[in-house]
């Protein structure tokens, strides 16, 4: 089901309302079995997952969760087909998907409504918007929104309000630590943030540059405290590096190829004709050449 999160929050650096959507990168396979990709396609995505967040036009952001992501490029297909729209109708669109998926199950079936959710995040007249298409209705208008899943919605929460403060200023770390270390087995891989840039006027890829150690070390009296650790201790750094609404890097230094999350692009011929990928953001590996260039890798 994964884990996505949007709010509404007050930017303590320029001290006015703005927004973020925060998603976990793991797929399992069973929510992508419909999707047909080529095996290389397939073999990346079972490594390094997907963005399941994507900017469609600059003031408009669609992220999903649920058991089968085939119906999220059905709303993306929709929304290439009309051509023209305005943002505010694409909450009805994606209700529209939700109930067509929910409609292949029983109505017996409690998790009839599982296949597909959404989070409508988009930018329009100087204010921000989040709907949810979830359970068979929309919710407009709402200050902060989960979807996928629940358990990992429940632990977010109690953390976040257990630490006390302001609990905005909590949202990135904590989030983290679900998606590290959640029970639920559908949630996990990397955790990819976007934000609204007043100054693009634009929803943007968060540029972010970080360290983490996941082995716990013993320091004993008089030890070195080594704050930077190899690959082989558990020690990584890594930078996400927005590059425009289509394309997202996600550079691990101890890995010499970055990933590239792209709508854009694509590995093969197949997955490029194929219509049950449009509007996904699927990973594929790549280097950066001394020239500044960027190439796939293998």
């Amino acid at each position: 089901m994964s884990f996505i999160y949007a709010e509404k929050y007050r930017s303590e650096d320029i001290g006015v309302e703005s927004v973020r959507i925060l998603c976990d990168t793991k797929i399992i396979p069973d929510e992508y079995t419909s999707m047909h990709f080529s095996k290389v396609q397939c073999d990346c995505v079972t490594k390094y997952g997907i963005v399941k967040s994507t900017i469609c036009n600059p003031q408009l952001c669609v992220s999903y969760a649920g058991n089968n992501i085939l119906f999220a490029a059905r709303l993306f297909s929709k929304l290439r087909d009309m051509e023209s729209f305005e943002n505010d109708e694409v909450s009805a669109l994606a209700l529209d998907v939700h109930n067509e998926a929910a409609a292949l199950h029983s109505t017996d079936d409690p998790n009839r409504y599982d296949d597909i959710e959404f989070l409508i995040t988009y930018y329009h007249n100087g204010n921000y918007h989040i709907d949810r298409v979830k359970q068979g209705t929309i919710e407009r208008d709402l200050p902060l929104a989960s979807i996928g899943s629940k358990e990992a919605f429940e632990v977010f929460q109690k953390e976040r309000l257990s630490l006390g403060g302001i609990v905005s200023k909590h949202t990135r770390s904590v989030f983290r630590d679900v998606v590290a270390g959640c029970k639920d087995d559908s949630v996990g891989g990397r955790v990819v943030e976007i934000e609204y840039d007043r100054s693009a006027d634009s929803f943007v890829f968060h540029w972010e540059n970080a360290y983490y150690t996941e082995k716990p070390q013993i320091i004993k009296l008089g030890d070195n405290i080594i704050l930077s650790t190899s690959a082989s201790d558990g020690g990584y750094s890594y930078e996400v590096v927005h590059k425009d609404i289509q394309n997202v890097f996600y550079v691990i230094d101890q890995m010499k190829p970055a990933i590239l999350y792209s709508r854009q692009f694509r590995v093969s011929e197949k997955d490029l004709q194929n219509p049950n990928l449009f509007g996904i953001m699927l990973p594929m590996l790549t280097e950066q050449n001394g020239n500044g260039t960027v190439t796939r890798y293998r």
